[in-house]
Parts: C-alpha cells; structure tokens; sequence
C-alpha cells in the first residue's frame, strides 16, 4: 500500500485491522472446538493489550518528536527483519530438541 501512496499511518492501520479481523475468526474457531486455553488466551491479552498501549505511546511521541510517517515504515520493516531472524532460529531449536526427545520430526502429526 505504502507503494501504492498511501500513507504509512493508514497503511499500518489497514493492515493491523485486517490481521485482528483474521484472530477473531481464529479464535472462534479454535474456541467452538474446545481447543483454546481459556486462562492463557485472557492472560495473554491482558499483557498484549498493555504492549499494544505502550508501543502506541511511544511511536506516537517519536511521531511528534520527529515530525515524520516515515518512521513507521522504517518500524514496520525492522519488525518483519527481526522475524525473519527469529521464527527460523526458533524452529531450528525446536526441531532439535524434538530430535534430541525421539521425536520423528518428519512425521505427520
């Protein structure tokens, strides 16, 4: 979207309402099949909506600080680096510790 012009407060904003969109009927899902940890799923929000609150603080105040959209675009691509990092590296440390386990890591679940 961002290379299509539109602004990147908006295109952040786009994107993020689409993923919500997405967990809810996850989470309907997975909550109508008896599979979703009741007590995780409500400690697990509590503690995101209060990361969701502070990183909304703060991209707004390096916002007015700065004066520039830009920086969002420059947040928003050192996130999708760092997971680029992290989800391979976890996956790896996973599959070796169900390896070390006698896990068949290549087995159908």
């Amino acid at each position: 979207m961002i290379a299509l012009g539109v602004s990147p407060s908006v295109s952040t904003s786009t994107g993020m309402y689409m993923i919500m969109l997405s967990t809810i009927a996850s989470s309907i899902i997975y909550f109508s099949y008896g599979t979703m940890p009741v007590y995780f799923s409500i400690w697990l929000s509590i503690w995101s909506s209060g990361g969701i609150i502070a990183g909304i603080v703060v991209v707004n105040y390096i916002l007015k600080k700065n004066n520039r959209q830009s920086i969002l675009v420059f947040i928003m691509t050192a996130v999708l680096f760092l997971s680029m990092l992290l989800v391979p590296i976890q996956t790896g440390i996973n599959s070796v510790e169900m390896h070390k386990k006698g896990i068949d890591i290549w087995a159908n679940p």
